[in-house]
């Protein structure tokens, strides 16, 4: 579920430096997570920063796994609820 998305620093005089932020959500159980940003962002394959957090019962291992495609990977060690 992806709820927002700024054109950050567009600018016209030169346009030197455009680039588009996005957030996004999921839930669910299992062991990985993916957000697709393709339908949002306007440059493909160009996620520059990722910031993520995961809640769940316990403390389980999560990992960043992948980011290409616009498209985000988290994994954990064990199956969660989250």
């Amino acid at each position: 579920d992806v709820d927002q998305v700024v054109v950050d620093r567009n600018s016209v005089n030169g346009m030197a430096s455009r680039s588009t932020v996005a957030k996004g959500s999921v839930d669910g159980n299992g062991t990985s997570w993916t957000v697709d940003f393709n339908p949002v962002l306007l440059f493909p394959n160009l996620i520059k920063h990722v910031q993520y957090t995961l809640v769940a019962d316990g403390f389980p291992v999560h990992a960043l796994r992948n980011v290409s495609g616009n498209r985000v990977i988290v994994e954990t060690n064990a199956p969660v609820t989250a």
